[in-house]
């Protein structure tokens, strides 16, 4: 204006009007991007979002500001802020308002003052939640008008699964095959949840999971100490669902490095691998380690890219347990151990095998295994180890030992991976063991389905204790019990659908399909168990013994109760405080899974009744009667019964034509190896452990893979010169080197021994011999040999060790030579001392020796009297013995030692009789014994062994056998020494040779027996 006025004022001609620039004040768009690190899923989502909106938005209409958790929301005095913003504009909050964090009333207070902040200065705030606005506060959802990023459907259906588990705990084991989590897969597999469980949150929620270790945007990854609990959660879900994952998975690994998705295929269980969607992928995956493997470990070592070694180092810890596996598994530890040997868990792996550790070929060490209580303890040689008994030796190169649980029984099809026998419709594991299943079709067509529970071998206490509260006479005396064989057993009473759909009719006094079935007789169970086993061939269904019964029923137990000394009705239905029995699955099983071993109905067992225990079988099997129509035990208690007619123990019996509300039953199966499945080889296999009273483990493993199997130990005698391992509850022992292996069987007292314990020495029995005189009149036997002649035997174990003398042993012959490696591969029981006199006697032979007395060696025996007399006559009454190979006398008499005698390079009279210092024979037991327990295996009288002579050890066996000759009469070896010798002809490799009839004052025997398990 006032421009305007002087140019008028001045006469000026007015061309335009002036104008002057004013700011313009329009509605702008303000987009806060929220970058906090839970909300990475979404940060690409936000990308896309503000690239589409600048690209439509007017020019200068759109401004951005970001946003994060760690910081306040904007405030007013910020750029960006209300007062900076036209009255009209619009605030786009891309973020959560922190709902996805969990409640913080502070931020929410923040973010409301914000908002209301916003709405005075006329602007409107706007937030596009990454979740249901359910997860806002409602008062953030009204204050930020909040709209959900992804629109639900239409239409929900409820989710399928349990409401108990949570989508969150659905979606985790979908993710946990794979080893990166991209946001595009999480997203992916989060849509293949039941609708209405698919909250877009879900995504936020993982990458906030303790069990995700990294959260980068380009992929997330699992906590490599968790992920295995995971993996056993996808590993059981059902096929079409892994295989959808595996597909899914295998998309997204399109475009990275191809060793990715081969570890993740590896660590897939085998039955996983077999899917049509990853079969060919991973017979790739399996070929790619064995063939980096074998490259690490060859010449071409260098053409390796050199981060190879350690990208393997982080494969492997995140690699589970089905890795190792096979061939696979094999070239896994081979190649640890080349690339880092030094890593103290790779050894933890399965189907470790000390082999594939670095060994010194030129470096062994000699190791001494021995039992120190409930202890394996093996001992580098010269190892001074003063306790425990001696189990065998062992050789190494590495001073790694492995001991695992060995049994020598066939596995059957649910732990070797076979296929199902033909009337199995359905088997696997969980916490409690191994189940199977079987159905069988009712008059209406419909499967009625029985699951049985594998009840594995062992021993316990049948019966009660004195002591127990109620106890009754007929419940001892108490006696151990050993399950040799395992069984299947019924993991509920019968069920009346069961009983109807065999018989077509149902007995039952309480009506209901999943109730016990009752009032049914031991008569009509039999007949029961004869046409169920017609119609499912194979099935062989019976009784379970009464032991069987009470073993499964204690399930590891020694309580009144498997629940423990008393019982209440949330555990058991008795004394009528159900009014009737209940569903078989009503109440909680017990430790191994079986379903109301205490209370509902009794059980009828395949035993004939007997008043007490005395005479009762020891191996879990029946106790049957000769008597016709013999009452029946019934086990457990019913419904109707006191608390103390329910315990483990009780036992009670009825005629078997009886019947009654109170009164049913359950099958067993005894396991035998399926017609037609071949013999399969013994793998390694990820079972459960052995069963105790509270179950086995928090998770279920995948079917056929099922460990079972107690974990192996590793002692490590290269940081160590002694070390020791907890002995396994188990039939046998396999104890491995990088060498040679070594099985010990456990074993019960043979029929055959009167007597068997296990001392310092090792293991020991003892063999009863009554006498009788050469004419067999007993009353014509010396009256100091009338008792029976008791002969201890020692267990020899079995062992590797250098047989003859080194070249520069003081005395050597050349007949002991050349020395040589010899493995006794069987252990063999050992007269602990020569062959007495009494012994000799007791079997009714003329008495040869010179020197008489009972306790005395027998001598003046020759090797054919041994042969043709002796041997005969022990083995009529016990049969299985024999003279000891001479390969089998050394080993026994060197016990452990490489010393020219057991007790060193030296004796004394005190440790032998030899030199004549005793001028005679004396007792078998005078003098201490060699390091094994044997009598005067040097000195007092030559023993015959069972070998021909040959003048040197050229040709001879290398497995401890006997040598044998072809030459008829061939002179026979006798072995260490005598009374009336030297000192250097009792050495442990010296032998010498006499014809098979020459008899000598100074020449005895003792006898061999192999064990025969």
């Amino acid at each position: 204006m006032e421009r305007l006025v002087k140019c008028l004022s001045q006469a000026h001609h007015i061309e335009r009007i002036p104008r002057r620039m004013q700011p313009c004040r329009r509605p702008v768009l303000l987009i806060l991007a929220d970058r906090s690190e839970h909300l990475v899923p979404y940060w690409r989502d936000q990308e896309a979002l503000i690239e589409q909106l600048a690209h439509e938005a007017p020019h200068n209409s759109l401004r951005l500001a970001p946003v994060h958790e760690t910081r306040d929301p904007p405030r007013v005095d910020e750029p960006g802020a209300a007062s900076a913003l036209p009255s009209g504009s619009l605030v786009l909050l891309l973020g959560d308002l922190g709902c996805l964090r969990g409640r913080d009333r502070m931020r929410e207070r923040q973010w409301l003052a914000y908002a209301r902040h916003l709405r005075q200065a006329g602007v409107t705030p706007l937030a596009l939640l990454p979740c249901a606005p359910r997860r806002c506060p409602a008062t953030l959802r009204q204050a930020w008008k909040a709209l959900p990023w992804e629109q639900p459907r239409a239409k929900t259906t409820p989710a399928s699964s349990s409401p108990s588990t949570s989508p969150l705990e659905q979606l985790l084991p979908l993710l946990a095959a794979a080893i990166r989590l991209e946001p595009g897969f999480v997203r992916a597999a989060r849509y293949l949840l039941p609708e209405g469980r698919r909250d877009a949150g879900l995504e936020s929620d993982v990458w906030q999971h303790p069990h995700i270790c990294s959260t980068h945007s380009d992929a997330a990854s699992w906590d490599p100490t968790q992920l295995n609990r995971w993996r056993a959660r996808f590993d059981v879900l059902d096929p079409p669902t892994r295989e959808r994952l595996l597909t899914l998975q295998k998309t997204w690994r399109m475009h990275l490095p191809g060793e990715i998705w081969f570890e993740e295929l590896l660590s897939l269980p085998p039955s996983t691998r077999q899917l049509e969607a990853v079969r060919a992928d991973a017979s790739l995956a399996e070929h790619f380690y064995i063939q980096l493997s074998a490259e690490a470990r060859s010449e071409d070592a260098a053409a390796l890219s050199k981060g190879a070694p350690s990208w393997y180092q982080r494969s492997r810890r995140r690699l589970s347990d089905h890795a190792y596996n096979g061939q696979v598994g094999q070239a896994l530890h081979q190649l640890t151990a080349h690339w880092d040997p030094e890593d103290p868990e790779y050894r933890d792996k399965p189907g470790y095998d000390p082999r594939y550790g670095r060994s010194n070929p030129q470096e062994e060490w000699r190791c001494a295994v021995r039992q120190i209580g409930p202890h394996l303890n093996v001992s580098r040689e010269r190892v001074a180890v003063s306790s425990g008994s001696p189990l065998g030796e062992l050789h190494t190169g590495n001073g790694e030992i492995k001991v695992e649980r060995y049994d020598k029984r066939p596995l059957g099809f649910w732990e070797n991976g076979a296929p199902p026998p033909p009337w199995a419709t359905d088997w696997g594991w969980d916490v409690y063991g191994a189940w199977v299943e079987f159905a069988i079709e009712d008059k209406t067509g419909q499967p009625v389905t029985q699951r049985m529970r594998w009840i594995e071998p062992g021993r316990f206490w049948m019966g009660s204790p004195v002591g127990e509260p109620e106890r009754r006479n007929n419940e001892g005396p108490r006696h151990e019990v050993t399950i040799q064989e395992g069984f299947w057993l019924f993991e509920t009473a019968c069920t009346q659908a069961l009983w109807e759909a065999v018989t077509g009719e149902n007995p039952s006094r309480f009506q209901g399909p999943e109730r016990p079935v009752e009032q049914v007789s031991w008569n009509q169970v039999q007949g029961f168990i004869e046409t169920i086993n017609a119609r499912l061939p194979g099935l062989a269904l019976s009784l379970p013994s009464e032991a069987q019964w009470e073993y499964a029923c204690r399930a590891g137990s020694d309580t009144a109760f498997s629940f423990g000394e008393t019982i209440t009705p949330e555990q058991v239905n008795y004394a009528g405080n159900h009014q009737g029995t209940v569903p078989v699955k009503a109440l909680p099983p017990n430790g191994w899974g079986l379903y109301q071993m205490h209370g509902n109905v009794d059980e009828w067992v395949q035993d004939a009744w007997h008043s007490t225990y005395k005479g009762a079988p020891k191996d879990g099997s029946a106790w049957e009667s000769a008597e016709s129509g013999a009452l029946r035990v019934i086990r457990g208690g019913g419904w109707s019964s006191a608390a103390r007619f329910c315990r483990s123990a009780y036992r009670d019996r009825d005629r078997p034509d009886d019947r009654s509300s109170n009164l049913g039953f359950r099958c067993a199966r005894v396991q035998v190896r399926e017609s037609g499945t071949p013999e399969a080889e013994r793998v390694e296999l990820a079972r459960p452990g052995p069963r105790s009273g509270s179950g086995r483990g928090e998770m279920a493993p995948s079917r056929a893979a099922g460990q079972g199997h107690v974990k192996p130990q590793l002692l490590r005698l290269d940081i160590a010169a002694s070390d020791s391992a907890e002995l396994p509850d188990a039939s046998g022992l396999e104890i491995r080197s990088d060498r040679e292996v070594l099985r010990l069987q456990r074993c019960a007292k043979p029929a055959w021994a009167s007597a068997m314990g296990r001392d310092r020495f090792g293991l020991w029995a003892e063999i009863p011999i009554e006498p009788v005189s050469p004419n067999k009149a007993p009353q014509a036997v010396p009256e100091n040999v009338s008792k029976p002649v008791i002969q201890r035997l020692r267990w020899i174990p079995p062992g590797r060790f250098l047989m003859g003398s080194p070249e520069d042993e003081p005395g050597r012959w050349g007949t002991e030579g050349p020395q040589h490696s010899v493995t006794v591969g069987q252990g063999f029981w050992l007269f602990d001392t020569p062959c007495t006199q009494a012994l000799w006697v007791a079997l009714g032979l003329e008495n040869p020796s010179r020197f008489q007395d009972p306790a005395l060696p027998v001598e003046q025996v020759s090797w054919d009297e041994v042969q043709q007399e002796f041997l005969p006559a022990l083995n009529e009454r016990i049969p299985g013995f024999i003279l000891p190979s001479e390969a089998q006398w050394e080993y026994a008499c060197r016990a452990g030692s490489d010393t020219a005698f057991s007790f060193g390079e030296t004796i004394t009279p005190e440790q032998a009789n030899y030199g004549r210092s005793q001028k005679e024979t004396i007792p078998v037991k005078a003098l201490a014994p060699n390091g094994w327990g044997l009598y005067q295996m040097h000195g007092n009288v030559d023993e015959w062994v069972q070998d021909a002579w040959h003048g040197t050890y050229e040709g001879a066996p290398k497995d401890g056998s006997a040598w044998e000759s072809a030459e008829p009469g061939a002179s026979r070896v006798i072995r260490g020494g005598s009374w009336d010798v030297t000192a250097g002809s009792c050495r442990s490799a010296f032998r010498l040779r006499y014809g098979p009839g020459r008899r000598y004052n100074n020449l005895g025997f003792r006898c061999a027996r192999v064990q025969v398990l």
